[in-house]
Protein backbone atom coordinates (compact mmCIF):
# COMPACT_ATOMS: atom_id res chain seq x y z
CA UNK A 1 0.00 0.00 0.00
CA UNK A 2 3.10 2.62 0.90
CA UNK A 3 4.62 1.77 -2.04
CA UNK A 4 1.32 2.53 -4.65
CA UNK A 5 1.07 5.53 -2.79
CA UNK A 6 4.82 6.61 -3.53
CA UNK A 7 4.39 5.83 -7.06
CA UNK A 8 1.00 8.05 -6.75
CA UNK A 9 3.24 11.07 -5.45
CA UNK A 10 5.59 10.68 -8.35
CA UNK A 11 3.23 10.55 -11.11
CA UNK A 12 1.98 14.23 -11.02
CA UNK A 13 5.97 15.84 -11.34
CA UNK A 14 6.65 13.34 -13.78
CA UNK A 15 3.62 14.20 -15.62
CA UNK A 16 4.74 17.90 -15.49
CA UNK A 17 8.00 17.19 -16.83
CA UNK A 18 6.24 15.52 -20.17
CA UNK A 19 6.51 18.74 -22.22
CA UNK A 20 9.89 20.20 -21.35
CA UNK A 21 12.03 17.97 -23.71
CA UNK A 22 9.80 19.70 -26.59
CA UNK A 23 10.25 23.11 -24.92
CA UNK A 24 14.06 22.81 -25.08
CA UNK A 25 13.69 21.53 -29.25
CA UNK A 26 11.56 24.52 -29.78
CA UNK A 27 13.91 27.10 -28.20
CA UNK A 28 17.02 25.74 -28.73
CA UNK A 29 17.38 23.74 -31.55
CA UNK A 30 14.38 25.47 -33.83
CA UNK A 31 14.92 29.09 -31.70
CA UNK A 32 18.07 30.85 -30.91
CA UNK A 33 18.49 30.37 -27.42
CA UNK A 34 21.24 28.31 -25.81
CA UNK A 35 20.69 25.13 -24.00
CA UNK A 36 19.43 25.33 -20.68
CA UNK A 37 22.33 24.89 -18.22
CA UNK A 38 20.80 21.88 -16.14
CA UNK A 39 21.83 20.05 -19.95
CA UNK A 40 25.01 20.89 -19.81
CA UNK A 41 26.50 18.32 -17.66
CA UNK A 42 24.77 15.47 -19.70
CA UNK A 43 25.80 16.37 -22.76
CA UNK A 44 29.36 15.73 -23.55
CA UNK A 45 31.64 18.40 -24.76
CA UNK A 46 31.48 19.71 -27.96
CA UNK A 47 27.89 18.40 -28.90
CA UNK A 48 26.15 21.23 -27.41
CA UNK A 49 26.48 23.07 -31.21
CA UNK A 50 25.28 19.52 -32.89
CA UNK A 51 21.72 19.64 -33.61
CA UNK A 52 21.49 16.22 -34.84
CA UNK A 53 23.05 15.20 -31.31
CA UNK A 54 20.98 17.31 -29.73
CA UNK A 55 17.82 16.20 -31.49
CA UNK A 56 18.35 12.87 -30.62
CA UNK A 57 19.22 13.65 -27.34
CA UNK A 58 16.32 15.16 -26.30
CA UNK A 59 13.80 12.30 -28.30
CA UNK A 60 15.59 9.95 -25.46
CA UNK A 61 14.57 11.88 -22.91
CA UNK A 62 10.98 12.53 -23.90
CA UNK A 63 10.39 8.56 -24.37
CA UNK A 64 12.23 7.87 -20.88
CA UNK A 65 10.16 10.65 -18.81
CA UNK A 66 7.09 8.48 -20.82
CA UNK A 67 7.97 5.21 -19.76
CA UNK A 68 8.61 6.08 -16.07
CA UNK A 69 5.02 8.04 -16.36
Amino acid sequence: MAGYFLLTLLEIPLALLLPLPIKIEVDSVLGSHPLPSFLTPLIPAGSENSITFVLIFLASLLIAIALLN
